[in-house]
């Protein structure tokens, strides 16, 4: 894709992704490793190469590998603060604590009875201090 974009500028500062006996080049093997380790690199790579990315703001430069990591890794950062933002949160509170107890210990052969439920309250109270 960067010899796509970026041309003759691209493969003669990086070469071919493959040598000679078409087997993944050294260059090609440290980009791998190096955008791998970028968190969520499969979901951002797309973008990487749409209008909106960086890669878009001049013509002039051809990116090194340092460059390009920078913008994948903020990429990156975008879609895990959108995702976190869409990612519902599950409100909870102390009776819905009490009442998940109780469910267990009626589960695991209890009464399931407010005697039950306040021993549970009490032992919950208890594990805080």
């Amino acid at each position: 894709m960067m010899i796509a974009f970026f041309g003759h500028r691209f493969k003669s500062s990086y070469g071919s992704s493959l040598d000679e006996n078409n087997n993944i080049s050294t260059t090609a093997k440290i980009w791998l490793t190096t955008l791998n380790e970028i968190p969520n690199i499969k979901e951002v790579v797309e973008d990487f190469f749409k209008s909106k990315s960086p890669l878009f703001q001049s013509k002039e430069w051809c990116p090194d590998l340092r460059e390009v990591a920078t913008i994948l890794k903020e990429l990156s950062n975008e879609y895990e603060n959108n995702k976190n933002k869409n990612t519902p949160k599950i409100e909870t509170d102390i009776h819905n604590v009490h009442l998940s107890e109780m469910y267990v210990s009626f589960y695991k052969g209890g009464k399931g009875d407010k005697e039950t439920y306040e021993w549970h309250k009490q032992n919950i109270e208890r594990n805080k201090k």
